[in-house]
């Protein structure tokens, strides 16, 4: 059957309309790929910049509350009065042999709670005295049944429940009253520091964070507050810490040093919250200028905050099969040893930061992917960018962010990532999606 000219030029017409239709839809879909690839970036770095005001604001709160324990009047007084008494040997034990009999039978109920490789029986008969006291007999009570009836204990028990507060509110691992000697005349958690001389090399505390924070302390104006990285300490059984320090002053003098042991836990849970539902396929963390994470991963973290979950045996049942998003905590701890071992990083490094339920001042980025050598370059600007060599061994999109604190104390880089495989993923989907709607259109119009 022979078509007429009307019809041939009706059909050449829509031919030529559906494939310009075509053309132009193709040429649509492959730019929303493109826009979406893009607005996944976006959303990175609007998510790296959630995370950044948050750390922004917790170190603001974090210095505010340090100065105004340390301008707190009875904070001056007691660190007068315990450094007093720290100059004098405690009356109660004037008899130095029974005093070192029974402090070396308590010596190893004390070594559980510090690094017992660094542990070293302290020299000051205030400091075997008051550890004996606070640390065993008080346990884990700390003030309810110490025996100590000197004037020390007055002094204690008039400060204590002021600094539990501070601590218990603001998620702080300890809180020190340092004399300008050195001496650790307070602490709250009274873990091995507790009555040991920061100066003093035999008492083992000269190479610490702590020292350090004190001594930048010392020699600071009223009002400013300096930090000790994330390191290992001894006194917390060789677990990482950091520090944050403020001098006191009385009339006009600096008399001691008001100083707080920081916690990861706060730190991690501003940087792992999930709640702004922009960014829920990557992953956020912190790193220091030595590639060792700062805050901990999404999976492990989650999983060291529960107590039940018996962290130091995950690696016995490491072969369990985890088929996609962890749903318990125990799965999770699994999750995050499978793919630390499988990402290269030291076994032993992993085992250690399952015994201390944290990756922070342990684990370390792989220098060799292209986001470890800007961190190590000392990159000082904002980015976002392709990384081809990452830790896991796929490529991956970084949006990071430099992060400092207390005059450069804390030199930090906030980093967030996304998996290229899932970004290209969803750019793959929207080009399915967008082409079934233009063929339904084609289709419709012919």
């Amino acid at each position: 059957m022979r078509m007429s000219i009307n019809t041939k030029l009706t059909t050449a017409f829509i031919g030529v309309g559906a494939t310009a239709s075509l053309a132009i839809g193709a040429a649509a879909i492959h730019s929303s790929a493109n826009s979406l690839m893009e607005e996944q970036k976006n959303s990175m770095q609007r998510v790296r910049d959630t995370k950044y005001q948050g750390l922004q604001a917790y170190f603001k709160n974090l210095e505010a509350v340090t100065v105004q324990a340390a301008e707190t009047p009875d904070v001056a007084k007691s660190i007068v009065s315990m450094s007093t008494l720290f100059r004098t040997p405690p009356t109660l034990a004037a008899d130095k042999d029974k005093l070192d009999l029974g402090y070396s039978v308590l010596a190893n109920e004390i070594k559980k709670r510090t690094d017992s490789l660094t542990f070293q029986q302290p020299e000051s008969a205030w400091t075997k005295y008051l550890q004996s006291q606070y640390m065993i007999n008080a346990y884990p009570d700390k003030s309810s049944r110490v025996g100590d009836h000197s004037p020390y204990r007055l002094l204690h028990d008039q400060i204590d429940p002021y600094f539990t507060s501070i601590l218990e509110k603001n998620s702080l691992y300890d809180i020190f009253l340092i004399d300008l000697d050195g001496n650790i005349v307070y602490s709250n958690q009274k873990e091995g520091d507790f009555g040991r001389n920061l100066k003093n090399v035999g008492d083992h505390l000269s190479d610490t964070g702590l020292n350090k924070v004190f001594a930048a302390a010392c020699n600071e104006k009223a009002g400013v507050v300096r930090y000790a990285d994330f390191a290992p300490y001894a006194a917390s059984k060789g677990q990482p810490a950091a520090f944050a320090a403020t001098p006191i002053f009385s009339s006009g003098k600096c008399i001691g040093v008001f100083a707080i042991q920081l916690a990861d836990k706060p730190i991690t849970e501003i940087i792992n919250s999930r709640h702004d539902g922009e960014f829920t396929v990557g992953e956020c963390y912190i790193l220091g200028r030595d590639l060792k994470y700062r805050s901990n991963d999404y999976h492990f973290g989650t999983a060291a905050a529960d107590e039940k979950v018996d962290m130091a045996s995950i690696h016995g049942k490491i072969s369990r099969e985890i088929k996609g998003e962890p749903t318990n905590n125990e799965d999770r701890a699994i999750h995050a040893y499978q793919e630390f071992k499988e990402g290269g990083i030291n076994a032993e490094a992993i085992e250690q930061s399952f015994k201390y339920r944290s990756n922070v001042g342990i684990l370390s980025l792989d220098g060799r992917s292209q986001l470890g050598q800007l961190v190590k370059s000392g990159i000082t600007t904002q980015g976002v960018a392709t990384d081809v060599a990452f830790n896991h061994g796929e490529p991956v999109i970084n949006a990071w962010r430099p992060f400092e604190c207390g005059n450069g104390d804390l030199n930090w880089v906030l980093n967030c990532e996304l998996s290229l495989e899932n970004a290209e993923l969803a750019a793959k989907s929207l080009q399915l999606k967008l082409l079934e709607i233009l063929a339904g259109v084609i289709v419709a119009s012919s």
